[in-house]
């Protein structure tokens, strides 16, 4: 009779368990370099003169492996879908460090750079269907998440990732 009861409440922990999903099938994420319209790597923006809303946002996932799996799928998901994101002007994405190993020695941490027509453009896309899909499942993975967002000159886009440290600081 224990054994009987000890199965059901074992279930019934079981049934309550918050259910992780499992993208660890998917490759994992690469750093994905800036690019933008109108833009090039060797000429910069035609107007160096504009001024772009740069948002940079660094979140840390638990260390499940699926939480990696599930950071990577949404980030996928969402560049996906950027090319139809009205005021976007260019982004990049960061999930390793020069030498492949993570900040910090931790791959459990991720960067997402993005450059926008305007603020109204920014806080548009952060309330879109786009944006928010994926935060039921990765929202509870996050163990640290900073967050910034900035006026900056064209031609001083893309800026160097090292900056963003002393900038999310600050704030």
């Amino acid at each position: 009779m224990r054994l009987l009861a000890g199965l059901f409440a074992l279930s019934l922990v079981a049934a309550c368990a918050e259910e992780v999903p499992d993208y660890t099938h998917e490759t994992p994420m690469e750093n994905v370099a800036f690019s933008a319209d109108g833009w090039t790597q060797e000429d910069g923006f035609a107007d160096p003169d504009a001024v772009y809303t740069v948002a940079v946002t660094l979140i840390r996932v638990d260390e499940d492996p699926r939480s990696f799996s599930i950071r990577d799928h949404w980030t996928r998901e969402i560049l996906a879908g950027l090319g139809s994101v009205d005021g976007l002007i260019g982004h990049s994405v960061s999930v390793h460090d020069d030498d492949g190993s993570g900040y910090g020695d931790d791959d459990r941490w991720a960067w997402t750079y993005t450059v926008w027509r305007d603020e109204e453009s920014l806080g548009a896309f952060v309330e879109s269907n786009l944006h928010q899909e994926g935060l039921p499942e990765l929202g509870p993975r996050i163990t640290d998440f900073s967050s910034g967002r900035w006026q900056v000159e064209a031609r001083l886009i893309p800026e160097p990732w090292e900056m963003f440290w002393d900038r999310l600081e600050v704030r």
